[in-house]
């Protein structure tokens, strides 16, 4: 191959480029994030922000269910995850706020429906206090004993009598107050 072939190669060859960059401009969208060296909105439905050896550090998503934001602790685990999410089967829409333990296993619950509004506290994989207020039921705070039963509850009905009630081991009410 002479000089004058070689020449003409590479001549084709960077025509062939020209056209793909054009055509590949033309096809995809533009990405239009910069607005006088500022971003000024992204779009996406879902974003992974990572930390400086590269471990996702917080998840932003959106679904066709659910809305969050994620943080992710040093160690991998969970940290704290905001949600709403919308009505889906027998349960309805809801917001909420989670705060994991170190571990990564639930620690605090707050969440808020059409009819509710609940705080739990966790003790390892169960509850430990619940705190709820109902449009129905009224309102109450239980506090659980090491085995996740029921040990003491305050209540504010809605449709029963108020009360304070302690439960024996078995789940029995052993003493109780309650105004009717």
């Amino acid at each position: 191959m002479n000089h004058k072939q070689k020449l003409g190669y590479t001549g084709l060859g960077a025509l062939i480029m020209l056209i793909g960059i054009g055509v590949g401009s033309i096809v995809s969208p533009p990405l239009i994030a910069q607005r006088n060296g500022m971003f000024s909105e992204i779009q996406c439905t879902g974003l992974t922000v990572v930390d400086r050896y590269g471990r996702p550090a917080i998840y932003l998503d959106s679904r066709e269910d659910r809305n969050g934001i994620t943080l992710i602790n040093k160690a991998g685990n969970l940290a704290v995850s905001l949600s709403a999410n919308r009505a889906y089967g027998k349960y309805p829409a809801s917001h909420g706020v989670t705060v994991y333990d170190q571990a990564g296993k639930n620690g605090v619950v707050l969440t808020s429906t059409p009819a509710s509004n609940t705080v739990h506290v966790y003790r390892e994989d169960q509850f430990g206090v619940v705190l709820h207020a109902e449009t129905l039921l009224g309102n109450h705070v239980t506090v659980q004993d090491q085995k996740g039963d029921t040990a003491v509850e305050l209540q504010a009905a809605g449709r029963g009598p108020n009360g304070v009630f302690i439960l024996d081991k078995a789940g029995n009410t052993v003493s109780g107050l309650q105004a009717d």
